[in-house]
């Protein structure tokens, strides 16, 4: 899919309210260009949000020369070196190093918590394991890293193998802790950044139309470096029998808690989301040490 206009844009804003400013190393999922179509290359206040979000990224402003030939599907790597950044970019094609699968290959060793900053630019719908590529981008991640999610939502018929609904990023970061910093949606075309609301469903409508699509944009930070817990969508986790629940995770606050006792407790305490991991974790203690004392509190 690559870096688009409205890529740019946000990055812009979200370097000008000072939410990058602790990016140093970036990570691409894919090996990815500045992805702007023929209208948009031509169209002078859409390169300058290329110039705006380098220098929000805390790079130099550069040329008119430099913003034509960048904004040209020059590749990413070019994007960040504007911006004074480290960048790797993985890849089956192997463009940038050695070939790395995301449906069979895990993180070396000296990538794991690398990063400041992993973007998947539309990489992820291709695949078919997405177990593994969404724990590949959580363990590029260093703890207080963003991970920045562009994929598509409605409509892009054949384009990949997947789209992607809100609820599949909020229930990533539930089980995994992540900081939900926003969910933006695109409509193709229109340029425009909405951030994402249910109210907003019925204005929204699918199309078979391929040139017709609403892309989804999505900020998470991770917050510590327990190992990846994978999502079980919500409304449904009480549903399981619990001897399977009891083979999922939830980080709770930066320590592992069984899946049976976090939706025992958001039963009985409200929806987990909306109660504070330090509670479910008080609970849980009172009712291990009732378990080992006898004692009823």
């Amino acid at each position: 899919m690559g870096y688009s206009v409205e890529m740019m844009a946000l990055f812009a804003e979200l370097g000008e309210r000072g939410q990058l400013d602790d990016v140093k190393r970036v990570v691409d999922l894919g090996s990815q260009e500045i992805h702007f179509a023929r209208q948009d290359r031509s169209s002078n206040s859409h390169k300058e949000s290329l110039r705006r979000a380098i220098c929000a990224l805390g790079g130099a402003s550069i040329s008119d020369d430099q913003l034509d030939k960048l904004a040209d599907r020059s590749p990413a790597r070019e994007f960040y070196a504007f911006a004074s950044k480290e960048y790797k970019a993985l890849d089956a094609d192997g463009r940038y190093g050695a070939p790395f699968d995301f449906n069979l290959d895990a993180v070396s060793k000296e990538d794991r918590n690398a990063f400041c900053l992993t973007v998947n630019a539309g990489t992820t719908e291709h695949l078919i394991d997405q177990e593994n590529v969404f724990r590949v981008a959580h363990d590029l991640t260093r703890r207080g890293g963003l991970m920045f999610h562009q994929v598509p939502f409605l409509g892009g018929i054949d384009h990949g193998f997947f789209n992607y609904n809100p609820n599949f990023f909020s229930d990533l970061a539930k089980f995994n802790a992540y900081e939900l910093l926003g969910l933006w949606v695109s409509p193709a075309g229109t340029y425009t950044l909405l951030p994402w609301s249910d109210s907003m469903v019925k204005h929204l409508k699918a199309t078979t139309d391929s040139d017709y699509y609403v892309l989804l944009y999505c900020l998470l930070r991770k917050t510590s470096d327990l190992e990846f817990c994978v999502p079980f969508q919500s409304g449904y986790e009480s549903q399981q029998h619990p001897d399977n629940l009891s083979r999922y995770s939830y980080n709770v606050d930066g320590r592992l808690m069984s899946g049976t006792y976090a939706v025992q407790l958001s039963a009985k305490q409200g929806f987990l989301a909306n109660i504070s991991g330090k509670a479910l974790l008080s609970e849980l203690s009172r009712r291990i040490r009732r378990r080992f004392t006898g004692r009823r509190d």
